[in-house]
């Protein structure tokens, strides 16, 4: 599994929002052709307050 994201860190009403876009890729081989699968999912995460403030590290690679 191969994790990829974005970070994006908003101040919205005086409160910190930071929004993350994650790609998790599963790859496997398939058991009936014997080719190499591949399925991407994106799932977005939203932090608010001061998870929002922690998580602006995780975009500077802190």
């Amino acid at each position: 599994m191969t994790l990829l994201g974005a970070l994006w860190l908003v101040e919205e009403y005086g409160a910190a929002v930071c929004s993350v876009s994650i790609a998790t890729t599963n790859q496997w081989k398939d058991k009936a052709t014997g080719e190499r699968r591949e399925e991407t999912e994106w799932h977005c995460v939203v932090f608010y307050g001061r998870l929002a403030e922690v998580a602006r590290y995780l975009w500077r690679g802190v």
